[in-house]
């Protein structure tokens, strides 16, 4: 099984420069942007 992580972060404390700083996959202003992230990688990985 190959399994990769993904770094998501937001929320009003985080920016998207920051995001870009640590590497992070995915930066999303407000947390249901993250969820949704989250269902489109999780659908893509059990095809």
């Amino acid at each position: 099984m190959d399994v990769r992580n993904k770094i998501a972060v937001g929320g009003a404390v985080l920016t998207q420069e920051y995001a870009d700083k640590i590497g992070a996959d995915k930066y999303a202003k407000y947390a249901l942007a993250t969820v949704r992230y989250a269902e489109q990688i999780n659908d893509k990985s059990a095809s």
